[in-house]
C-alpha cells in the first residue's frame, strides 16, 4: 500500500477503487476537501473534515488531484483510482 504525505496529510490506499482515507493531522486548520479530475473539474467536495475522513468515490478510472483546504493552508496530492 503506498501512501501519499504531504504536510501532514496521508491519503491511502493509492491506487483505490474510489474507497479512501484523508488523515489530517491538526484538522482544525482545514476546512474543506475538494477532488478534481485532471481537467479541474470537481468531482468530489466535502466541507465538515475530521482528523480522518473516508471518501467514496463514484468516479471512472484515471488519475485525480485531492486538495485539502483551509485559511492558510492547502495541499494537493495525486491518487488513482482503477
Amino acid at each position: 500500500m503506498d501512501d501519499l504525505h504531504n504536510q501532514n496529510i496521508t491519503i491511502w490506499p493509492n491506487p483505490s477503487n474510489g474507497q479512501i482515507t484523508v488523515q489530517v493531522e491538526d484538522a482544525e486548520k482545514y476546512s474543506s476537501i475538494k477532488v478534481m479530475d485532471y481537467l479541474g473539474k470537481v468531482v468530489y467536495e466535502v466541507n465538515d473534515i475530521n482528523n480522518s475522513t473516508s471518501i467514496d468515490l463514484q468516479v471512472p478510472a484515471g488519475i485525480y488531484f485531492i486538495k485539502v483546504l483551509g485559511e492558510d493552508v492547502e495541499s494537493t496530492q495525486k491518487i488513482i483510482i482503477q
